[in-house]
């Protein structure tokens, strides 16, 4: 889970973000539309999958532990 949260976390400081909250809802950080799609992106290359429809909502998201939790769930589908 760590190694998910650490590329998570990578995906959004390479987008201008500094997200110190992680129970924090991740809307609340993310400014626009433009970058919302950036991280979607960054996040598909960083862990080499393509997210599913659900995804693709920013207020599907959560707080950045309900999004490493669903990726990891995720990739270990895999």
């Amino acid at each position: 889970m760590n190694n998910i949260l650490e590329k998570i976390n990578t995906v959004f400081v390479e987008n201008g973000l500094l997200v110190d909250d992680y129970q924090a809802p991740l809307i609340d950080y993310i400014p626009d539309s433009i970058t919302f799609i950036n991280i979607v992106i960054g996040i598909e290359e960083i862990l080499d999958i393509e997210l599913p429809d659900a995804f693709l909502s920013i207020q599907n998201l959560g707080n950045t532990m309900n999004l490493a939790e669903r990726l990891k769930d995720l990739v270990d589908d895999l």
